[in-house]
């Protein structure tokens, strides 16, 4: 079962999109937490639009598009994946060897107004298939529940979400 925890979006046709293709999505358990969720550093607050943490799949951060343009996002998924992975990195619960997690990282585009088109890349989603595709190849197999119980307490403590 997915939990949906929804907070104020400035992207509400996209996170809408976003939320129909979790929904549909064969995901065992997981929390999704869209409205931009506010990732705190000392330095720095880096807005995540949406964040998904399923068994399954690990961690998955969302860059919400609305706009029909296409633009090349792998700059700023790179940048999202290195904020998270510097935050969660100091837990050693969740840690498997030096700078490796036990969870999967993944930073995903969605952008449901694109068309499809050979600009597409494997990290931007337009629409189900997409999403189904990216979820089916992307399992992990080797996260335990007490694991992912740990990983849903890290991301609360690291973010200002509370589920």
């Amino acid at each position: 079962m997915i939990d949906i925890i929804r907070g104020a979006s400035e992207k509400p046709v996209s996170t809408e999109a976003l939320i129909n293709f979790v929904e549909n999505a064969n995901i065992t358990e997981g929390v999704l937490y869209t409205g931009d969720p506010i990732i705190s550093g000392v330095e720095d607050k880096s807005s995540l639009d949406a964040l998904l943490i399923t068994t399954e799949n690990g961690v998955i951060v969302f860059d919400i598009v609305e706009e029909a343009e296409y633009s090349d996002r792998s700059a700023l998924r790179d940048e999202l994946y290195n904020i998270v992975l510097q935050r969660l990195i100091g837990y050693k619960e969740l840690a498997v060897r030096r700078g490796q997690l036990k969870a999967n990282i993944s930073v995903l585009t969605i952008a449901p107004a694109w068309i499809k088109s050979v600009f597409q890349d494997d990290e931007t989603i337009i629409d189900t298939v997409d999403f189904h595709r990216f979820i089916e190849n992307s399992k992990q197999e080797n996260l335990t529940q007490e694991d992912y119980r740990k990983l849903l307490q890290a991301i609360q403590a690291i973010t200002n979400l509370k589920s």
